[in-house]
Order: C-alpha cells, then structure tokens, then sequence
C-alpha cells in the first residue's frame, strides 16, 4: 500500500516525481533523494543551446574530425553547395556531402524531370511506389503523369533524412536553362552601361546571376560539353569553383575548374621529409647545448645509454667525429666513415636507438634545401609582394623555370577571399625568411618522430624543438609586418603617382592591405602564422585547365602553350599505354556530346520525331534486335569519325613507325599497331553506344564518391586536389587523370 501511494503523482512540478508528494509542497528531501534529483538535474536543467549543439556536433563528426581536424569540420558546416541534376551521380556526391556535414545543399532539376522506371533501378533515393499507376475514374494516362513525383523532389526528400542539420531545398529550374539565363545577365554585367545592367535584371537573368554568387561551390552532372563550358566562364567571373563530373555506361569522369587558382596550406602528405637541423650548417645554439648533456656517453648505465634519443646520438657522434678534422657534407667517403664510427659507439647489437640513429644517419649531412612545390609558389608570387632589389626567383639552378607558367596577378589576388591573400603574404615572407636562414624553412616542432627514450629526455628535446619553431614564427611574424606589408603600401605610392595604367595596380594592391588590416587582426595573424609555419614545407599552389582550353587541346589546336598537354595525351593514346581506356573513352564521350548537338538525339536511340519507341526497338523481337543493330552500327560509324576529326594526328603519331623500325624492315608491324588502335576504338565506340548516355548505380556511385572527396577538399582547404581530370573505366578497372 505504502509502494502505490508513493507512485501517485498529482501535481505539475518535476520535482514532486521524486519526492512523492501528492499536494505540490515542496518537502525535505533526503540524501539518497538529492542524489536522484541530481542524475535528474541534467535532463531538467540542460545547458545552453549552443553548447549542445557543439558536444552533438563534434561527437557526431567525430571520425571525420580525425582527417580535417576541428577548422576543416567548421568549414564544411558553413558551405553552401549547388548541385545541378537530380540524377544516380548527383545523388551519390550529394549524399555523402550531406553525411560530411554541409551547412546548405540545393538540387536543382528540370520541371518536367518526373520519376521513371529506369530511376529507380540506378538511383537509390528514389522508391518504386513514386511509378504506381493510381489513375482516377478513367485511369487515363495523363492523371497517371500529373500524380507521378518529379525526381528532383523524391530524391531531396530522402537526402534530407540522413543528416537533419543540413538544409536540403530544392530548385525547380532546368539546368540548362539557368546556366543560359546566367550566361547573358553575366554579358550584360560586364557592359558599362548602366542601362544594360538594369535590362538584365528586368530579364529575370540577374537574379539567377546573384542566386548562384551565393554558394560556395557549383557541382554540375551530366551537362554537355557546350553547357558546361558556359558554366565555366560564368563561375570565373564570380570567382567559384565549379565541379563538373559524368557517368556514361562504363565510364566517368569529373574536373575540377572555375576559378583558376587554389592555394593549399596544409597539404598533409603522406610521406613527411625529416627537418631535424643535425647538419653542421642547420644546427642551432639550443639543439647543441641539449646535446652536450649526453657527451660523456661511456659514463652512463645499461638503461640510459640504450634510451638516448638517436638524433642526439647522431649529434654526438658528428662532434666527435668533427673533431678528427672530417666534413661530411659532399664527401661519400667520409659519410661512410662516419657511418662506421657511429657503429662502434654501439655497446651491444641490441640497441634500438642505435638502429634509429644508423636508419636516419643521412639526416647528419642533409643540405638545406627549398621544395619544388615551395620553389613554384614563389614563382607564382606576384611582383608586387617582392622589394626591388629582390631577385625574381628562389629556385636552383637545375630547376627548369620553362614549366612554371606567369605569376599571379594581382587582380585574382584581389578578387579571392581572405584566407589566399594572407596565403600570397604569408609566401613573400617565406620567400624572405629562407634567404635570411641559408635556404631553411621555418621548423615545424610537431615533425619530431618518436623514438627509443626516456621520457624525461624526449620531453626536453621535444621543449627544445618546440621554443624553436616559435622563435621561426614570430620571425615569419616580423618580416609580415615589418617588410611585406610596408613594401606593398610603399608599391602603392608608387604606382599611384606613376602612369594611369598602373592605377589599377594601385586600386587591387590598396584593396589587399585595407582587407588584411580591417578583417585579420593579431590573433587571427597569429593563428594563420602557426598554421603556416607547421605545414611550410607542404605547401602548393594548384592551378586549373579551364574548360575551354581543355576543349581546343583536344581538338589538337596549335597554340605553343598546349604542345606539352598535346604530348601526354598522344602518350595515353599509345598502344602500350595501359591508361588508353580512359583517354580513348573521354575522346569518344566529347563526340557523343558532339552527336547529340548536331542530330538532337543519343548514340544508339531514335529522335522522337521519326516514330519509334526505343523500348520497342531495343526489345528482344526479332525486328527490334535488327532495327537497334542498324542503328548501333550507323552511330558508332559516326562516332569514330567524330574522334578521327580531331584526334588523327596524335592517334597515328603514336602508332606511326620510326626510323629503327624502318631500318628493321618492321614497318608491317607498325601497320598492325595502326589496325589495332582502330579495331580498339571501334570496341569503345560500341560500349558508348550500347549505353544511350545511361547512368549505371555502380559507376555513379565512385563517381560520386571522387567528386564529393574533390569538393571536400576545396571546401576545407586540406589536401591536394586534382588539377586534371580524373577518369575511370569499371569495365577495364583503369584509371587516369588526363591534362
């Protein structure tokens, strides 16, 4: 009886739960009540809204945060992505944005894109139930029509169920048409005249034109050649990144471009070289006064000998061998001397240290050195950023200048966002800061690998590494405020009192400093500096093939600036090239955007208006079969014409026998080789054709998945990403990133 009264529960506080009370007073509680009341008080009294959304945040992306840390997480929940088409490719990259954690996603789609058959065999988020024929009194095929769902809708409406802090909305617009609209409102904005301007608003083009300004990058599929060479153009002009992929049968492929330029700050390569400074020439004061403490290593006890750590082994083993009058740098003999000498040192075979120490000996007479990828970025540094007396290049002798192409200008440098102007100031401090240190770049403390220690001993060399790579910042730090900002307002003077073709200079140089001064102020300097020391040696500049000058490449256009890109393709379209199948597949996916464009139909289908089902002619009749055999036969005829075109060259280049084989009397051989690359291009025209321009789930899916991984890694700016266009072929398992 005592049990049931206590579990009635009359009144509307929480806490009389715990305190069985049936009037609503509040009584005394005991010590095993508080205690209950306590576990409670976090469900009665949470924390604050934002709290707990971050706790959710970061235990929800917890994994993820392991690659791209908490700064790559964050800007991934700020983007804002555009993804034109609805289809089993766009599905697949937007579902793994969406898992990724984006702020805002928006599928846009044609209208009249309803739900098919076929969508639901190679799409996932789309369901069968959206195909039922639920007609009404006459069950007529138009009410059928009107209660089928467009694609577009299904597929948001299931994205939106995978992650419910992303806002997935969808666009109601043929993609096509808006890439037309925003086309001509972008013509009419770079007009002077005002009057146009204000036409193209009237024409609905501008408000495309600004819609799409705000997303952080566009991702287009299964747009044509022509469609997305437009896209490209307008994305350069508001300066975004444009993803452009397709999924053609067996075949995909994706490229990234629109804003020509990507500046990468953490790289996070694989393989990490050693910056240790054990070198005669990059030793410091402090590294050298740690490793005295070990000197008298024959003084010291089994434990302590076997945990010396092998970079203060290496040490000391070159200072003593040093004082024997020996150089190691550029003397082989002596490097294998002094190889031998730290060999004895060992007491036993069995130290690991010493196994270290002997792995890494190469670290003692390690020259300075700047990158390749380092020595581009400050080739590619603007003029500007650089003093007068200043050389124009940091690079080696031996590096070829030829393969770097022009410098930056200032005006991209303008036009970027806040992070890659501190990018281009932060490279001309480098560029400063390595000729001030004999070639040494700032030391990153974080590189120092583990080792056979004690504690106490790593710890201290570690304090040591660290006290140095903060004294290399707040150097970098200096030279920022001190040189290169003073020299770009000195170069603004300059410029503003010299010719009116330099103004505009002025204007962007002007425009560079007010932006760094009003938004970056000294924690975020400071912040950017770290980050930029740490990954100095890592960092790259990648620059994208627009989309049209990848069109005249592969149209064998004669420019000087293609011949190298004009190589390496006739080189993948080598017969002993095992990437030919993902050359030969792209050229044969340009001619079928070609074909379409000139007969307004796919390869392999018929156009509607000359009245035949492609359901019925590619049935399995008798008739069908001989009606799609004709029809197959005449388009991959078409098809291989169309690659010829322009392609013969490099094609027959590449088979064409040369001067030995001639002399050797093989020059039927050759023939065969032609034979066969023609007999191999027929093969591929075929599979274009077979296909229709059809999405297949497993393809889409890993094409999907690489454009995702590339928009990722321009969204989060870590990582390298692709600067050519990256192909595979699921049929022959190759892949391929072609110029």
């Amino acid at each position: 009886r005592r049990r049931r009264r206590r579990t009635r529960v009359t009144t509307t506080t929480g806490l009389s739960l715990f305190f069985g009370s049936q009037t609503g007073a509040t009584p005394t509680p005991s010590k095993k009540k508080k205690e209950r009341l306590y576990c409670w008080s976090f469900f009665l009294f949470p924390k604050n809204k934002r709290e707990e959304e971050e706790g959710m945040s970061s235990s929800r992306y917890d994994r993820q945060m392991r690659l791209w840390g908490e700064r790559g997480q964050q800007a991934l929940q700020n983007a804002s992505v555009l993804v034109m088409d609805s289809g089993p490719t766009s599905a697949e990259c937007a579902k793994n944005l969406i898992l990724g954690g984006v702020a805002r996603l928006t599928m846009c789609d044609a209208p009249e894109r309803l739900v098919e058959e076929r969508d639901a065999g190679n799409n996932f988020m789309v369901v069968k139930n959206a195909l039922s024929r639920c007609g009404g009194k006459n069950n007529t095929i138009t009410e059928t029509v009107e209660r089928r769902k467009k694609r577009g809708e299904m597929v948001c409406e299931h994205l939106r169920v995978l992650n419910a802090n992303v806002e997935v909305t969808f666009w109601d617009e043929d993609p096509r048409q808006i890439v037309e609209r925003c086309f001509h409102a972008a013509a009419i904005a770079a007009a002077k005249d005002k009057d146009d301007q204000r036409e193209a608003n009237e024409e609905n083009g501008g408000d495309y034109y600004h819609r799409l300004q705000e997303f952080d990058i566009v991702i287009a599929s299964q747009l044509d050649e022509a469609t997305t060479i437009k896209l490209d153009d307008i994305c350069q002009k508001v300066q975004k990144k444009l993803l452009t992929m397709r999924s053609h049968g067996c075949f995909g492929t994706a490229k990234i471009s629109g804003s020509k330029t990507h500046c990468v700050v953490e790289a996070k390569p694989e393989n990490r070289k050693l910056d240790l400074r054990l070198s005669e020439s990059g030793t410091f004061k402090e590294l050298s006064e740690y490793a005295d403490k070990f000197e008298d290593l024959e003084a010291m006890d089994e434990q302590r000998f076997a945990h010396v750590p092998w970079a203060v082994l290496v040490l000391v083993a070159k200072k003593r061998f040093i004082n024997r009058n020996k150089t190691l740098e550029d003397d082989y003999e002596a490097q294998k001397e002094f190889k031998e000498f730290l060999k004895s040192m060992r007491r036993t075979k069995t130290e690991l240290n010493f196994e270290e120490a002997l792995e890494n000996v190469r670290t003692a007479w390690q020259k300075p050195e700047v990158p390749e990828n380092v020595s581009e970025c400050f080739e590619k540094l603007p003029r500007e950023f650089r003093r007068d007396e200043d050389e124009p290049t940091m690079m080696d002798a031996e590096t070829d200048v030829s393969s770097f192409s022009n410098v930056v200008s200032l005006a991209d440098v303008e036009a970027s966002d806040e992070s890659t102007k501190l990018f281009w100031i932060f490279v001309a401090a480098l560029e400063e800061f390595s000729k001030r240190n004999k070639k040494y770049l700032p030391l990153d403390a974080g590189a120092l690998p583990d080792m056979t220690s004690t504690t106490d001993a790593f710890v201290g060399l570690q304090k040591v590494y660290l006290e140095k790579a903060q004294r290399d910042q707040r150097e970098m730090l200096q030279i920022v405020k001190e040189t290169v900002v003073p020299n770009l307002k000195s170069k603004m003077m300059t410029t503003t009192t010299a010719a009116a073709s330099d103004n505009s200079n002025s204007s962007y140089i002007n425009k560079i400093v007010d932006d760094i001064e009003t938004n970056a102020n000294d924690k975020q300097l400071e912040e950017f500096c770290a980050r930029f020391c740490k990954n100095a040696r890592d960092i790259r500049f990648v620059s994208f093939t627009s989309l049209a000058e990848e069109r005249d490449i592969w149209k064998w256009e004669s420019k000087p600036e293609y011949e190298g890109k004009k190589e390496k393709i006739a080189s993948l379209l080598s017969v002993d090239n095992p990437q030919r199948v993902c050359a030969y597949s792209y050229a044969l996916l340009r001619a079928s955007d070609a074909f379409e464009a000139k007969l307004c139909r796919k390869a392999g289908t018929y156009a509607p208006e000359e009245g035949v089902d492609n359901v019925a002619a590619s049935s399995g009749t008798e008739k069908g079969k001989s009606m799609l055999f004709h029809r197959m036969t005449s388009d991959c005829g078409e098809l291989r014409a169309l690659v010829t075109k322009d392609l013969e060259a490099a094609i027959f280049q590449s088979t064409s026998p040369t001067k030995m084989d001639v002399e050797n009397q093989s020059a039927v051989g050759s023939k065969q080789t032609s034979e066969e690359a023609c007999t191999f291009l027929e093969q591929l025209a075929w599979e274009v054709v077979r296909a229709q321009g059809g999405e297949i789930h497993a393809v889409a899916s890993v094409v999907g998945g690489i454009a995702s991984q590339e928009a990722i890694k321009l969204i989060t700016g870590q990582f390298v990403p692709s600067h050519g266009r990256v192909c595979v072929h699921l049929a022959d398992g190759s892949s391929a990133i072609l110029p």
